[in-house]
């Protein structure tokens, strides 16, 4: 898998030593760890837990979270990384701090066995996301081993003549560089990292021609034939998972990655969720839309809900709720060119916009350079899901949550008026304000026909090229969604 689960074994002994607080160690008492700090958009934070083995540091390390982030031992795939990390070692050692055992940190990286003559020192070596970890250093992936390492050096007295450095570790001696280590707990901490780290593929593998790309193991994606591609163009994907709090779901917005992504309310984990954060380089989309499916049944097996009214776990399940859906969800790189950002509000309060338009798997059209999420479903607001006996309740927040859709659509098209001929803009924002009158009156089969004539019309209008923008493929975004949200949760239970 692409992302790194919990192990949830007996670790008391080494949260004792790896907790936030320690009082026992000489000079010093009452420490607490660093917050964590932010480094190409992952965050990344410093533990004292002095004589730690690296199976216990791991353990550790995976029961850790920020913002709803699960933690894990940190991965090292460029010298800025690590010169970062550096950097954070030097911070915790030059303030006050316990009396530190040895002199390095445990990392993500470890040791397998090789189907060689002579796999020692350097052969098997990978880091926990299964990249692999080069033997010397000036190979790729970036490597930094300190001269002479890895040596695997045999620890003596050992009657089995045992070598058993198989861990990673930095900073031996103070030194920047890496060290294979043995379980001699001459190790003074570990570095935790929040967050995935990011894979790359040619963007030519995602073109429409394809079956598009799955970088991440959670997401097929697609480009639209539109798109532009430089020779050497190429998407990178990062995936995190996050467990989200059914407390906050229908209540309360969650806020990641130091506020660039702000969940609404209305958007709920089941009760996990993955966010795909995607860059792409020398890609030009600026009509049409990315094609997304979401494989939440493959990439969170232990969620409840898919697409359709079958749960998927326990399978087979009926179950009528429409609000127990997986759902695709977006935003964009940069939250303030959401338009949920400066209009949402209440339960709608926050930067990222639901966008499923089909159901096998659930699809979705998106645009690139942005937030992907896997594993949402919309919440009712407290009280309204049908296992509460409330279905006006439910019908009515879907209701509500596709009104404040068709309002949305029509700020778009209107922000779309300097790309559209003058006639072409009329009408579409004609059909968007009679389908939010018939909206308004619970003519519901009539605003869902104004919306399929909408999206009728898009396939007819000439938009005029805005750098930077990409005002078609947001009309097709939206509206289809908000087809796909009348056809699915508001006319069968109408």
């Amino acid at each position: 898998m692409f992302f790194s689960r919990a192990i949830r074994s007996s670790v008391a002994a080494a949260m004792g030593l790896a907790g936030g607080l320690l009082t026992s160690h000489a000079g010093a008492t009452n420490y607490t760890p660093p917050a964590p700090v932010q480094f190409d958009g992952r965050f990344y934070q410093v533990f004292i837990a002095n004589r730690i083995s690296w199976e216990a540091a791991k353990a550790a390390a995976e029961q850790r979270t920020f913002e709803g982030v699960q933690g894990h031992l940190a991965t090292i795939g460029s010298p800025e990384e690590d010169l970062f990390l550096k950097q954070l070692r030097q911070q915790v050692l030059s303030k006050p701090h316990p009396t530190l055992s040895g002199t390095q940190l445990w990392v993500g990286g470890f040791q397998v066995p090789c189907a060689t003559t002579t796999p020692e020192p350097a052969c098997g070596w990978m880091w926990l996301n299964g990249e692999s970890i080069a033997p010397t250093n000036g190979a790729a992936p970036y490597t930094n081993w300190l001269n002479g390492e890895p040596n695997n050096v045999l620890r003596t007295p050992d009657p089995l003549q045992r070598a058993t450095e198989d861990h990673l570790a930095i900073g031996l001696n103070g030194a920047f560089g890496w060290n294979d280590e043995g379980n001699l707990r001459n190790v003074w901490g570990y570095i935790v990292e929040y967050g995935d780290g990011a894979i790359t593929v040619p963007a030519s593998t995602c073109t429409a021609e394809g079956p598009g790309c799955n970088p991440t193991g959670a997401q097929v994606l697609q480009l639209p034939p539109t798109a532009e591609l430089a020779p050497d163009a190429t998407l990178s994907a990062r995936a995190t998972t996050i467990h989200d709090d059914p407390n906050r779901c229908g209540k309360q917005p969650l806020t990641l990655f130091g506020g660039a992504v702000v969940i609404p309310p209305y958007l709920c984990g089941h009760p996990d969720f993955i966010v795909i954060e995607t860059h792409t380089e020398g890609v030009e989309v600026l009509s049409g839309a990315v094609e997304v499916e979401n494989l939440t049944e493959e990439a969170l097996p232990n969620n409840l809900y898919g697409c359709g009214p079958v749960r998927q776990n326990p399978a087979g399940q009926l179950d009528p709720d429409p609000s127990h859906r997986d759902v695709v969800a977006w935003q964009a790189q940069d939250p303030q060119r959401m338009l949920e950002t400066s209009r949402g509000t209440g339960r709608f309060f926050g930067t990222v916009t639901e966008v499923t338009y089909d159901c096998g798997s659930s699809r979705g059209k998106v645009l690139s350079g942005s937030y992907h999420f896997v594993g949402l479903r919309i919440h009712p607001g407290p009280g309204n899901e049908l296992a509460n006996g409330n279905p006006a309740g439910n019908h009515q927040s879907f209701v509500e949550l596709v009104r404040y859709k068709l309002e949305l659509l029509r700020a778009s098209v209107d922000n779309a008026k300097v790309a559209l001929p003058k006639l072409d803009h009329l009408a579409l924002r004609v059909l968007l304000d009679l389908a939010i009158k018939a909206h308004d009156r619970g003519q519901y089969k009539l605003a869902a026909l104004q919306i399929k004539l909408f999206l009728k019309a898009i396939e007819h209008v000439r938009y005029r090229e805005v750098p930077g923008e990409n005002f078609n493929g947001e009309h097709l975004m939206r509206g289809s969604n908000i087809e796909f949200m009348y056809a699915q949760k508001i006319l069968p239970f109408d």
